[in-house]
């Protein structure tokens, strides 16, 4: 089976594994809630934006300095 990502899907997952601890969500509880908004393509702004800054200073596949 194969499943499709989200955009929204995609943020949320960027934002819990970014390299730097302190822009990760704060605990499983925020992930989770993350991600059921996701699902109802209903993340807030501030979350999509957070995860735009993420991707943007570190983009999937960077190699760390």
């Amino acid at each position: 089976t194969v499943y499709q990502l989200t955009v929204e899907g995609r943020d949320v997952l960027a934002i819990a594994l970014a390299k730097n601890p302190k822009l990760r969500f704060a605990d499983a509880e925020e992930f989770a809630e993350a991600l059921r908004l996701a699902s109802m393509g209903a993340l807030p702004a501030a979350t999509l934006e957070r995860a735009v800054k993420i991707l943007r200073d570190a983009p999937w596949g960077a190699r760390s300095k």
